[in-house]
């Protein structure tokens, strides 16, 4: 089998590799949506770039541009007008990259979404077989679909999903490729082998465990990117819960199948007087999954009566939110409604029911130090919130223990007046801790404050409690369930909430309400929260429900069209360095390694060639090769004949006087050696210095990273504008 035809058998193995590659984005929208295009984008390249084997690589590039364009139109968009189709592919492939990172995962299967992996597996077939047809290298042809597979990894992270098959897939057509293209016998090809397995296996190993390792914190690129926030319209939290708790008669907010903890917001960012949210919202699609622990199941069906606002309540650990105009913070768990709420809006609910913490794991406990603003403290801290802090917690010995200290303190002599005024700044803090009695909200903020003080990573968690059934529905969650809490991060357990609330016996009425006193949320113990062996990720703009501290951050830069020109004019020119100036090096140093002595030779002969093309010089087809060397001695000059001469008679006897390893050379020529070899390449090195200090200025590599037409209208012009100025020089003389 000749080398060509081993080649044309290694093309359906790149498109096999390209479509593994594509594949390996189910982790974000699954495989339903994909099938169809990555094939198609796999597919086309390898044929395309068959075709057009004998044309430049810039006709290649052009054409296929073209065809994916109209393929990518016609397998995402059909349906939509011609004109329309076209634009949306264009701004897909350059917008898609960001609008996917700003997205939660599973992503919606929107088609300028869909652009993204398709342009990429179209990218990873079309470069695999110009690599293959272009340059026969062996391992490279696979690295751009492991360059794939790697992107796809990268914005599959936050789900748990596995490339393995797709990596397999890879793998094992790698390796059949490599152990077929090979040339190398025995121990060689055996090690080519190996080889192969080894480092592809790697990868596989690597990939694996980026994804599949419990203790990984894996890099989100996420965390990059600021996508446009959601229009927050939710006032202070704080300020809700007391005009939720003072509304007469008490308002019914929304509707739950089962009895939960509920999450509305948390509360991290303090400047002394008021709290404000750091909660990131990502805009997902009718689904939305969260990080969850392992526990019993809860699933609700939740049902919006009078709640107004953007924020949802959300229930203990929740795992899956399914809903329309859904957005999340996957991370803290917490959800909105990108439009706002209204009454009889229904969404459902997975989740995972709080676990108390087992002794041991309460003992063994550290503090989480992966995010220091959950400590950090304004000046001007009451002097007896800082009494208050140490001298509860002076015989705790753990981190653990001194936050179950501090929420009992809170709770010891203390009185809890639902209707008691909200006020969050130090100065209440003061006085609360002088009298003794307030709101939720005193006795939530005072103990995050009082962690803070004893460097625990603390926030403020604004919610309900679990609300009374009502005969023959579900259980309907009024202001009076509205509630505030303390939690603490753990290193292993994640957040950790702790109740400050006194017993209910201990509970002052309400003060112009017949409304009994709100139950304490939660459990008597405190319970791990959603985030529990969760990294922090931060990836869009957020919406804030407090003080609205980012509103200064960018969002996604959809790039205009002024911009992408600029960019392909800027990509052009690196492909024209990179072909000009780079790639002739590589292959004449690959060339200079050539092992076979009659080979080496003749490589030096092709490069001198290819020099001579440069200066636009033809050989004509009858030409032998002292022929060739006396046309390079009429270029190059004398210096250049005396090196091109040797060089002939070498590269005849290499092409000529070489007939195979057991028939002894023609016309009693000596075999060539390594030593010929090297004489041949010095020559030609002589040759090309010669040739290059002959060549005007669009000849030379710097002139031709210009296309060789425009380079020799420049060149040309220029000489016309000299005589031309010469001219005018010479008839104005005397």
């Amino acid at each position: 089998m000749n080398d060509s035809h081993r080649w044309r058998l290694a093309l359906p193995a790149l498109m096999a590799a390209a479509a593994a590659a594509g594949a390996a984005f189910h982790g974000v929208f699954g495989y339903g949506p994909l099938l169809l295009p990555v094939a198609v984008a796999a597919a086309v390249p390898v044929t395309l770039s068959y075709l057009l084997r004998r044309a430049s690589l810039e006709v290649t590039c052009v054409v296929s541009v073209v065809l994916w364009l109209m393929t990518s139109s016609l397998t995402l968009r059909m349906g939509e007008p011609v004109a329309a189709g076209l634009t949306g592919t264009l701004d897909g492939a350059v917008n898609g990259w960001a609008r996917l990172l700003s997205v939660s995962i599973p992503a919606p299967a929107r088609p300028d979404l869909l652009t993204v992996p398709v342009t990429a597996t179209w990218l990873a077939s079309a470069f695999a077989t110009e690599i293959a047809l272009r340059t026969r290298m062996t391992f490279a042809i696979f690295v751009p679909s492991l360059s794939e597979l790697t992107g796809a990894v990268a914005v599959s992270v936050p789900a748990t999903v596995s490339v393995v098959p797709e990596a397999c897939l890879l793998t094992l057509t790698a390796l059949l490729t490599t152990a077929a293209l090979r040339t190398g016998r025995g121990k060689r090809r055996l090690r080519d082998a190996f080889t192969a397995i080894g480092v592809l296996a790697a990868a596989l190993v690597l990939v694996s465990s980026f994804l599949r390792h419990p203790g990984w914190q894996a890099y989100d690129p996420r965390a990059h990117v600021h996508a446009p926030s959601v229009p927050a319209t939710t006032p202070d939290l704080l300020a809700l819960v007391a005009a939720w708790r003072r509304q007469s008669p008490t308002p019914s907010l929304f509707e739950a199948s089962e009895p939960a903890r509920w999450r509305l917001g948390v509360l991290t960012g303090f400047d002394g007087v008021r709290w404000s949210s750091d909660a990131v919202f990502r805009v997902g699609g009718p689904t939305i999954t969260m990080p969850a622990p392992d526990g019993s199941p809860l699933r609700e069906d939740v049902r919006i009566l009078g709640l107004t606002g953007q924020l949802l309540p959300v229930a203990e650990q929740p795992a899956r939110l399914v809903g329309d105009g859904l957005a999340a913070d996957a991370t803290a768990g917490l959800a909105l409604h990108a439009q706002g709420l209204e009454q009889g809006y229904r969404y459902g609910l997975d989740a995972v029911r709080t676990r108390v913490p087992t002794q041991a794991q309460q003992s063994a406990q550290r503090v989480s130090r992966d995010d220091p603003q959950l400590t950090k403290l304004p000046l001007g801290i009451p002097a007896s919130l800082r009494d208050f802090a140490e001298s509860t917690t002076e015989r705790a010995a753990t981190p653990y223990e001194k936050a179950t200290a501090l929420a009992r303190g809170l709770r010891r002599n203390s009185t809890y007046v639902p209707t008691a005024e909200n006020d969050a700044s130090y100065g209440a803090v003061g006085r609360f801790l002088t009298e003794r009695r307030g709101s939720a909200t005193a006795f939530a903020v005072t103990f995050v404050l009082a962690a803070r003080v004893l460097h625990l990573p603390a926030r403020v968690v604004v919610g309900f409690t679990a609300g009374k059934q009502q005969p023959g529905a579900g259980y309907v969650v009024r202001g009076s369930n509205a509630t505030a809490w303390g939690e603490v991060k753990f290193e292993h357990l994640g957040w950790v909430a702790f109740n400050p609330l006194p017993a209910p016996s201990t509970a002052a009425p309400d003060e112009g309400s017949t409304t009994s006193p709100s139950p304490r949320p939660g459990t008597a113990s405190p319970t791990p929260s959603p985030t529990a062996s969760t990294p922090r990720a931060t990836p869009t703009a957020p919406v804030r429900t407090g003080k609205h501290r980012g509103a200064h951050r960018p969002s996604v830069t959809e790039v205009p069209w002024l911009q992408l020109l600029g960019a392909v004019v800027a990509l052009a020119l690196v492909y024209r360095v990179i072909l000009v100036l780079f790639v002739p090096l590589i292959v004449r140093r690959r060339r200079q390694r050539i092992a076979i002595p009659s080979r080496k030779v003749a490589a030096a002969w092709r490069t001198c060639l290819e020099e001579l093309e440069h200066l636009d010089v033809r050989i004509p087809p009858w030409a032998d090769h002292a022929r060739t060397a006396a046309i390079f001695g009429q270029v190059g000059g004398t210096a250049t004949l005396a090196a091109a001469e040797p060089l002939s008679r070498l590269t005849s006897q290499a092409r000529f006087g070489e007939p195979g390893p057991s028939v002894a050379p023609a016309s009693g020529w000596p075999r060539l050696t390594e030593e010929h070899a090297e004489r041949a390449w010095n020559h030609a090195e002589v040759i090309r210095r010669e040739l290059r200090a002959r060549a005007v200025w669009h000849q030379k590599p710097i002139g031709r990273l210009l296309p060789a037409c425009v380079g020799r209208w420049l060149w040309r012009t220029a000489e016309r504008a000299m005589r031309s100025a010469r001219s005018a020089l010479i008839g104005r003389r005397p």
